[in-house]
Order: structure tokens, then C-alpha cells, then sequence
């Protein structure tokens, strides 16, 4: 649960602002959801990771940092994780995972167009968080 706030954060946190805004809330959550949870499932520790890691691409990107490529990159690299994990969770977990796979998606279609709107990518992000929240507090409850 504490990765899709901190994705929300990440994603939502600014305005335009400086990549610092958007970036260190990304390392103080990830010690902290890591230390919070040592007895989630590897399989829901893994679907964190890897949302960690995809929001701390869509941090970079908006600084520059990183590009589309590698947004997408993190993005297909999350989608396979939720994948694997699907084996080793429960009915309810599962379709919370598919529900965040479509905002997934959903969120890379968004950072696609041209011209960038950046409406609709804040909204794609915090659609993509709750998505991401909820399939981490599932996971993390054994469902």
C-alpha cells in the first residue's frame, strides 16, 4: 500500500516543479514500505519493487532524466511482474492486478500523445496509483 501512495506522490507531486520534488519521496517510501513489510509474499514484494521502480522512471521523465523508451521499458517490466505474480496469489489479487495492469496501460497511451497533455497524464497518474494501491493492500492481505 505504502508503494501506490508513494507512486501517487511521485506522479501527482508537482506541477512542473524540479525532479527533486518528484524523486526523493521515491527513496524515503522504499525504505520504509521494505523495512514496514517483511512478512508480505514474494510475490507482493516483487509488484512493489517494480512499481517503485516505474515511478521512479515517470519521475525522471518529467526531468529529463529519463526518457519514453525507458518509461515504457519499466512499464512492460511491472505488467510481467503482476503476471508472474498472479500464480501465487488469490482470486481478489489477481483482479486487482489486471485492473492495474489496465491503468498501466492505460497511463502509457497518456504519456504518448501528442501534444502532451499534462491534465490527463496527472489524472492517468493518480488513476494509476489508486489502481496500484489497491493491488499492493490486496496482495499484502493474502487475497
Amino acid at each position: 500500500m505504502v508503494a501506490g501512495l508513494f507512486l501517487l506522490g511521485a506522479c501527482t507531486g508537482s506541477s512542473g516543479d524540479t525532479a527533486t520534488e518528484q524523486t526523493e519521496p521515491t527513496t524515503t517510501t522504499t525504505s520504509a514500505s521494505r523495512s514496514a513489510s517483511p512478512t508480505v509474499i514474494p510475490a507482493c514484494r516483487d509488484v512493489v519493487e517494480d512499481a517503485q521502480k516505474f515511478a521512479a522512471e515517470i519521475g525522471q521523465l518529467s526531468s529529463g532524466k529519463s526518457t519514453l523508451t525507458d518509461v515504457r521499458k519499466s512499464a512492460d517490466t511491472l505488467v510481467a511482474t503482476f503476471n508472474e505474480a498472479k500464480a501465487d496469489v488469490g482470486q481478489e489479487a489477481q483482479q486487482s492486478f489486471d485492473k492495474a495492469q489496465q491503468q498501466v496501460t492505460k497511463f502509457k497511451g497518456v504519456v504518448s500523445q501528442k501534444p502532451v497533455d499534462t491534465a490527463a497524464i496527472r489524472q492517468s497518474a493518480r488513476d494509476l496509483a489508486a489502481a496500484l494501491t489497491d493491488a499492493i493492500r490486496v496482495c499484502s492481505q493474502g487475497q
